[in-house]
């Protein structure tokens, strides 16, 4: 180590001594390995000076040297993967996953600067937005970040803060607005589910129920009341912390509209309510004929269309049927669901993140869930988008939830869910035999 630098430190001005140690640093100067320095001569290639301690006699307290890294050969590797090597441990297609690279380097690459060239100095390359794309997307497929850090030749730190770059990237790139009340859009969300549910169901352009986004017990930053530092409404009936998420699945079981608003212990019914395309079409209901499937956590009404009760079903036998053919819609998004966690195992664990950065996630995932759909990427076994009424970055309601709200669950009468009854009843449609309801006595 030069000598002035020694000179600087026994002078006692903490600021020059920070200036001279860091420059130091960056011209690749180490701390000389003799009896003087203080340091074991095993020590002396692999330590850097990270703090100075003190004025008068301060000492230097040594930390490990930035890696020098090699990312061709991750490059390299990851570009001679296979397609079905893509689908397996990115879950999207290779051209995809390339086409991606391209929309979100200008958004995560380092640029050329001050910040390029310490990234040069510090470990002699920049992370390419390829690695910092497949870092991110073994980590929702269900790896450890830290695993998929060390697979593609990223430090721990660097890798945790592109995840979050490559998040926000990635929902301002996939996300598509969604109009409901575009003639054209309706007819053929409703044409599939026509389809899907057997030509029999007329109308329906989706269908909607609530998921249980398991999270580590939240953390609530500057609580403004007693009801927001009361953590509790987060634990579910199942017992475990979650966040309520309503979507909304076509027939091909991608999701089209998706929020994340509440807390665990939120009833479906009233998320929903709560929700922003909730509210809208509580406003502004959707056109006449079309309408969203739902199960009986539900208030139904003349868009939201929920099966007949129990006893309405043992009375009317057509009220029966009626059920049965609505499961056929409202099985999409309980299938959208499982594809889902299945796809993307972060969802499979206990997510440890804040809550904002929970909602981007579970909004990440689901965009990438309907990419994969669209590519007709299928679930594969391992080798031997934010639409306009969503507002999945909103923060999380922590409001007290009044007893009129939570009384929600009494159903509503609607002309709708009868006429749709009364056209399987003509045409002559009953449910399967072997499909038939066991009679309690």
């Amino acid at each position: 180590m030069p000598d002035e630098l020694w000179e600087d430190l026994d002078s006692g001005d903490e600021d020059d001594i920070l200036s001279c140690a860091t420059a130091a640093i960056i011209d690749g100067d180490l701390l000389s390995a003799g009896n003087d320095s203080g340091f074991d001569d095993q020590d002396s290639d692999d330590c850097l000076p990270a703090r100075v301690h003190g004025n008068k006699g301060a000492s230097i307290t040594n930390r490990k040297r930035n890696k020098i890294r090699d990312r061709s050969a991750a490059m390299k590797a990851l570009r001679d993967l296979s397609a079905k090597e893509y689908r397996v441990r990115f879950k999207v297609q290779k051209e995809r996953f390339w086409w991606l690279v391209d929309k979100i380097r200008p958004m995560v690459e380092v640029p050329e600067g001050l910040g390029y060239q310490m990234a040069i100095v510090s470990s002699k390359s920049i992370v390419p937005a390829a690695l910092r794309l497949a870092t991110t997307l073994r980590w929702l497929a269900g790896s450890r970040f830290i695993d998929a850090a060390d697979l593609h030749g990223i430090g721990a730190t660097t890798a945790y803060a592109s995840i979050w770059e490559v998040v926000d990237a990635l929902i301002e790139v996939l996300k598509e607005p969604l109009d409901l009340h575009n003639d054209t859009t309706l007819a053929s969300l409703s044409d599939d589910m026509y389809a899907r549910s057997g030509r029999t169901v007329m109308g329906c352009i989706g269908a909607v129920d609530g998921m249980a986004v398991r999270i580590g017990k939240p953390n609530i930053e500057d609580p403004v009341t007693e009801e927001e530092r009361n953590v509790r409404h987060f634990m579910n009936r199942k017992g475990f912390y979650s966040i309520n998420l309503q979507a909304v699945a076509d027939a091909n079981r991608k999701i089209i509209y998706h929020s994340l608003e509440t807390q665990g212990s939120t009833h479906d019914s009233l998320a929903w309510k709560m929700s922003t395309l909730g509210k809208l079409l509580e406003e502004y209901p959707l056109p006449e004929g079309y309408w969203i499937a739902g199960d009986e956590a539900y208030v139904c009404n003349e868009y939201l269309i929920t099966p007949y009760s129990v006893g309405q079903t043992r009375a009317d036998k057509y009220k029966d049927n009626f059920n049965f053919y609505l499961s056929r819609c409202r099985i999409n998004v309980e299938c959208a669901f499982g594809i889902l966690v299945a796809r993307f195992g972060v969802l499979r664990r206990q997510l440890t993140t804040s809550l904002k950065h929970t909602s981007k996630v579970v909004h990440a995932c689901i965009l990438l869930h309907n990419v994969a759909i669209d590519d007709g990427v299928k679930l594969c076994k391992p080798l031997a988008q934010d639409s306009t009424f969503a507002d999945s970055l909103a923060p999380l309601r922590q409001d007290k939830l009044t007893i009129a709200e939570r009384g929600l669950k009494k159903r509503s009468y609607t002309t709708m869910r009868d006429q749709l009854m009364n056209e399987i009843k003509q045409a002559g449609r009953v449910r399967p035999a072997h499909r038939r309801q066991r009679r309690r006595t």
